[in-house]
Order: C-alpha cells, then sequence, then structure tokens
C-alpha cells in the first residue's frame, strides 16, 4: 500500500494524467462491479467496449461489455481455469443482450458447472448434481470478493501478467 510520502503529484499525474497526456499502464479497479477494467476503446460510431475481468483464487471471468448510447450490453462471457501460472480456456457464451448481474452470475456457474461435471464424467467421479450447483456458487461468490477484502489472496502482482495475456 501507498504511504503518504509516495502520495505526491507525479504519482497522481501518473494515474490521472492532464488531458492529451498518456496513463500509464496500470490496470483499472472497479469497485462497484468488483473487477478489472481492460481494453477500453471507442468505436468509429461512438460505442465504448470493454472487458470486465474478475479473479479469484481458481478461475477467471472474463466478460465482453458494450456502451451503447444509454444501455450496456453483455456480448460475451468467457471462463478460464489456472494452469500454472497461466489461463485455460474451459467454456465461452455468447449473449449479446442488455446487462444483467444474475445473468452474468448464472451465465459463470453453469460454465464452472458444466466443466467440473465434464471432469468428473472424464475422471469416473461420481457427483450430485445439487452439490455441484452449490460448488460453483460458491466459486462465483468468491470471485465478487472486493480487491480492497483482506481475505482477498489473488495480489495485484500476480493479476497484471493475467490482465496483460487476456488476448491470447
Amino acid at each position: 500500500m501507498a504511504t503518504n510520502n509516495q502520495l505526491g503529484n507525479s504519482f497522481i499525474n501518473k494515474i490521472l494524467p492532464t488531458f492529451g497526456q498518456k496513463r500509464v499502464d496500470i490496470p483499472i479497479w472497479n469497485e462497484s462491479q468488483h473487477m478489472f477494467i481492460t481494453d477500453q476503446y471507442t468505436s468509429a460510431a461512438g460505442n465504448t467496449y470493454y472487458l470486465g475481468v474478475r479473479i479469484s483464487d481458481q478461475f477467471v471471468t472474463i466478460l465482453h461489455i458494450g456502451l451503447y448510447h444509454s444501455w450496456t450490453y453483455i456480448n460475451e462471457v468467457e471462463v478460464y481455469c489456472f494452469d500454472g501460472d497461466q489461463k485455460k480456456l474451459i467454456g465461452k457464451t455468447k449473449l449479446d443482450v442488455f446487462y444483467d448481474e444474475d445473468l452474468v452470475r448464472d451465465t459463470t456457474e453453469k460454465l464452472l458447472k458444466d466443466y467440473m461435471s465434464s471432469q468428473m464424467k472424464l475422471q469416473g467421479v461420481a457427483y450430485n448434481d445439487t452439490q455441484l450447483n452449490d460448488e460453483a456458487k460458491k466459486l462465483v461468490d468468491r470471485s465478487y470478493l472486493s480487491m480492497f477484502d483482506s481475505n482477498t489472496t489473488i495480489k495485484l502482482e500476480a493479476v497484471r501478467p493475467l490482465l496483460a495475456q487476456h488476448n491470447n
């Protein structure tokens, strides 16, 4: 955490540059949505697009979001598991609907449940659907923890490489 000695004009100017100056490449944390915002751009038509990235200790969710006039759309949800310090796609769903947080949660839970179910079947492990649904919900709930929560185990140093590799 930055101490008061580090909070000076040069630091503030890096994270909030004046008009016309480039911003340093530091991930943007959006506390209200409990996710990082990356790859933000505005199209020639004036629509804004960005990726919302939620990271837990066991998976990553990437949301493809569009802002059209006064509407927010969710275009796609991708879920990745970890393979060491890399991420591997385990499921994705195209939605193209108005943004609805409950829909995003449900979609993420379904993608996780489908993945866990397929892995259990491949390994010959018996499972209970209700128990699997509960586990998927718990996993998704943990991905909504605040970066400011003292229980959050993912640190910014671990997050930066994952945010940088989303285009892979």
